[in-house]
């Protein structure tokens, strides 16, 4: 079973005759519904079997074929090689990176979406110290975009390097006065080095109104933590 998800996304999900189901994401940016068909190119061979025997399965679909590799067969497979992990690790009742030798991380940073620097303000009060940004979201990119529209977005994207450029400088204020060392300790080792964030209220006067964290690729030195279970 596939099921779209406007504007551009695709999952999947398997379901065994024991109520078991397994969800997976195969996908190819733009080609959701030719990812779809490959998917059901694929149902033939899985239909009837053991859902268990996952690598197995993974070289059958990829290795049986006529033809190997591309993006969208290799999506199609990656999509149903998750939702068969998902099975398994159901039926056993252990997560899947139990089955793949246990997890390599116990956290895992997230990002929030964000297109001006009030939005990155806000999203960081909610949590989030990583972000990404686009231009506007007045309607979908196309493959090839007029001059209108590439005229709008560069003006955007100057609109959000003056902000930052104002952010800095705002932060070399705060590194004159008190110092790096200072500002590492308190705020981490990347206060001033990146594109800009969150107001400091009440820091300094008369600069704390214009006072702001600055962070690494668009990041706060401190970590966001998306807990494994």
């Amino acid at each position: 079973e596939t099921i779209f998800v406007k504007p551009r996304w695709l999952f999947l999900k398997i379901h065994t005759n024991a109520g078991v189901t397994g969800l997976g994401e195969p996908i190819v940016e733009g080609r959701a519904k030719t990812v779809a068909m490959a998917v059901e190119e694929l149902a033939p061979y899985l239909l009837g079997k053991d859902p268990r025997p996952v690598a197995h399965h993974w070289q059958a679909m990829y290795r049986h074929a006529f033809y190997r590799g591309g993006p969208i067969l290799t999506s199609a497979i990656s999509g149903v090689d998750q939702a068969l992990w998902d099975i398994k690790g159901k039926t056993l009742g252990v997560p899947i990176y139990e089955l793949l030798g246990g997890p390599t991380r116990a956290r895992v940073r997230v990002y929030a979406h964000a297109g001006t620097v009030e939005r990155i303000k806000q999203r960081k009060a909610e949590g989030f110290t990583a972000f990404k940004t686009g231009p506007f979201k007045e309607r979908p990119a196309r493959i090839v975009e007029n001059k209108a529209f590439i005229d709008k977005a560069a003006q955007r994207f100057a609109e959000l390097r003056v902000k930052w450029l104002e952010a800095r400088r705002s932060a070399q204020r705060i590194i004159d006065i008190v110092g790096k060392t200072v500002c590492d300790s308190v705020f981490g080792e990347h206060f001033g080095d990146g594109v800009g964030a969150s107001f400091i209220p009440n820091l300094f006067e008369p600069t704390a109104n214009q006072a702001f964290v600055l962070f690494c690729d668009v990041s706060f030195s401190h970590e966001s933590l998306l807990k494994l279970t």
